[in-house]
């Protein structure tokens, strides 16, 4: 996709993206990246007691955040 758009859009993968594949999916010819993140989180209350809501959120993760940041500009 990234040859097909030849510079005219920008390609941006997402959906699994982590620091872990971040250099590989830039050195695909991408330029920006698309990741959540985030890491499950337990929750409770009423709602969850009751089976209206599930036990664990997704939820940004500042760590990771960072460590996407550090594998974007090389310094995994």
């Amino acid at each position: 996709l990234v040859e097909q758009a030849a510079g005219r859009i920008i390609i941006m993968p997402g959906a699994g993206v982590s620091a872990e594949n971040a250099a590989r999916l830039l050195g695909l010819g991408t330029g920006e990246l698309h990741g959540s993140c985030s890491v499950s989180v337990a929750v409770n209350g009423p709602g969850v007691a009751f089976g209206f809501g599930p036990g664990v959120e997704r939820r940004t993760d500042t760590a990771t955040v960072r460590a996407m940041k550090r594998a974007m500009e090389g310094r995994v």
